[in-house]
C-alpha cells in the first residue's frame, strides 16, 4: 500500500550513498586534478609528486585525483587542476562545482573562460598596452579583405591560430599567400574567428 511504499522509500534515501570520508588530520585537504593519459599535461609526474611533498611539509593532504572522483569533490578545501582545461571539457566542470561549494580553485571558472579565449587575450593586451606579437583578428565573412592587410601589416611568415586552441591544436605557419588561404580556408571550418600573429623566433 501507499504507507508502505513512503517508509521504504524514506529508508532507501536516508542511507548513505558512500562511506563518510575518515576525519582528516592535516589543516587542510587539497585535491588536484590531472589525467595520466595526457600527452603533454601541464604538470609531469615529478612535478605532481612535488605537489605531494611540499604539501605535508606544510600539514596539507595533497590528493591526486580523476574526472571519476567528481563526486568527491565536497570533501576537498581547494582543488588544484593540473590538466589541460577549455571551456567544452570536464575541466571545467570540476571548477565551476568547486568555485559554487566555496572552495579555492585554480584555475577558476572565469580565468578558464578568459586564458582560453585567444581574441580577449589579443584585445586585453593591446587595451594596457603590454607589448605583446602584431596581431589581426579576422572573421570569417569578411576575411578575404583581412588576408590583403595580414600581408602588408604581418607580412610573412605569418601564424594563423583558432581562439580555442592549445598545445598547437590549431596553430598553422603560413609563408606564403597561398598557404595563407588553405590555411584560413580550413580554420574557418571550426571557427568563425581566426588570429593571425607575427612570428617571434
Amino acid at each position: 500500500n501507499a504507507l508502505f511504499f513512503a517508509d521504504a522509500l524514506n529508508q532507501y534515501l536516508s542511507k548513505r550513498w558512500r562511506e563518510p570520508k575518515s576525519p582528516s588530520t592535516n589543516r587542510f585537504d587539497l585535491a588536484v586534478l590531472y589525467n595520466p593519459s595526457e600527452a603533454l599535461a601541464p604538470s609531469d609526474k615529478r612535478a605532481l609528486e612535488r605537489f605531494v611533498k611540499a604539501g605535508r611539509k606544510l600539514d596539507v593532504n595533497v590528493e591526486l585525483i580523476e574526472r571519476k572522483d567528481y563526486g568527491r569533490l565536497g570533501e576537498y578545501d581547494a582543488l588544484f587542476i593540473r590538466e589541460t582545461t577549455n571551456i567544452d571539457h570536464y575541466t571545467y566542470r570540476f571548477s565551476k562545482k568547486a568555485a559554487s561549494e566555496g572552495m579555492v580553485v585554480i584555475d577558476d571558472p572565469n580565468s578558464i573562460v578568459r586564458c582560453t579565449n585567444k581574441v580577449y587575450l589579443a584585445e586585453l593586451l593591446a587595451v594596457h598596452n603590454i607589448p605583446a606579437p602584431k596581431t589581426i583578428i579576422i572573421q570569417k565573412q569578411n576575411h578575404t579583405e583581412h588576408l590583403s592587410l595580414i600581408e602588408t601589416a604581418i607580412g610573412y611568415p605569418v601564424v594563423l591560430k583558432i581562439p580555442d586552441g592549445s598545445f598547437s591544436r590549431g596553430v598553422f605557419k603560413a609563408e606564403s599567400r597561398r598557404e595563407l588561404e588553405d590555411i584560413a580556408s580550413k580554420l574557418f571550418r571550426e571557427s568563425d574567428l581566426i588570429l593571425a600573429q607575427e612570428l617571434f623566433i
